[in-house]
C-alpha cells in the first residue's frame, strides 16, 4: 500500500486530504475531552451535594425530605420543600406528604373504562371523596355562601390537577373556585360557583374522555367542562 504525499497528489487534493486528517482528530480530540467531562461530572453526581440539616428539621437546606420512615422514594428523589416554603411551614407540608404516603400505601382502585382511580382518602390535608354516583373526586375548597343559583364547573387532568404533595387547598381547582367566587361577587352576580376536581394521577387525554363519558352518562350536567 502506497503511503499518500505531496509527490503522488496534486497540491489542491494534498491539501483537501490533509484539512481531512485535521477534522478527525479535532473530531477525536474533543470527544477525548468531552467524556473525560462527563466522566468527571459522573463522579461528582455518585458523591452527592453536601447538604446539612437543623435539628428538628423536615427538610434539609436542599428542599429535601430527611427519611423518617414515612416518606416514599418517589418524594424523597423529586419533592423540593423551597418551591413550597413561602406557602406554608415544614410542619404542614410535612403532613401533606404523611397524607400521601398512607393514601400512596392505600393503591389504587378499580375503574371501568379508564382503568383505575385514586382511593377514597379522608386524611388531614388530604381528602378523596365519592360524588353521589359513587365516583372518587378530589376534594375541592369551595366557598360557602347563600346564593340559591350554582354553575358547576367539572375539572379533569393528570396528577397536577389532582394535586400531588398539595393539601386540599392549594390545588389549582381550588384556587380557581375562589378566584371564579371572588369575581363573581365583584360582578353583584347571583351565582355561587362550585368546582369539582376530578384529576388522576397518570391520565392523558383519552382516559380523560372515557371519565367525562361516564359522568354524563351518570348524570353530571356540570355548566363547564375543563
Amino acid at each position: 500500500m502506497k503511503l499518500l504525499s505531496s509527490e503522488t497528489l496534486s497540491p489542491r487534493r494534498f491539501l483537501l486530504y490533509a484539512n481531512t486528517v485535521h477534522i478527525i482528530v479535532l473530531f477525536v480530540v474533543v470527544n477525548v475531552v468531552l467524556a473525560v467531562l462527563f466522566l468527571v461530572k459522573d463522579q461528582l453526581s455518585a458523591s452527592g451535594p453536601t447538604t446539612t440539616t437543623t435539628e428538628g428539621a423536615l427538610f434539609d437546606d436542599t428542599g429535601a425530605p430527611i427519611d423518617n420512615g414515612r416518606r416514599t422514594n418517589y418524594q424523597k428523589t423529586w419533592f423540593d420543600y423551597s418551591a413550597y416554603q413561602e406557602v406554608a411551614d415544614q410542619v404542614y407540608v410535612g403532613s401533606v406528604l404523611d397524607d400521601f404516603t398512607s393514601l400512596a400505601k392505600l393503591g389504587f382502585v378499580y375503574q371501568p373504562w379508564v382503568q383505575f382511580s385514586e382511593r377514597p382518602y379522608d386524611g388531614k390535608l388530604l381528602h378523596v371523596d365519592t360524588d353521589a354516583y359513587g365516583l372518587p373526586l378530589r376534594r375541592t375548597v369551595n366557598p360557602s355562601g347563600q346564593k340559591a343559583a350554582l354553575l358547576r364547573v367539572l375539572v379533569l387532568g393528570g396528577s397536577t390537577t389532582f394535586g400531588y404533595h398539595v393539601s386540599d387547598e392549594h390545588t389549582w381547582p381550588s384556587y380557581l373556585s375562589a378566584v371564579l367566587n371572588e369575581r363573581a361577587t365583584q360582578l353583584g352576580l347571583a351565582h355561587r360557583i362550585e368546582v369539582m376536581n376530578y384529576g388522576r394521577i397518570f391520565y392523558y387525554s383519552t382516559q380523560e374522555v372515557f371519565l367525562l363519558t361516564q359522568l354524563l352518562k351518570g348524570g353530571q350536567r356540570p355548566s363547564v367542562r375543563i
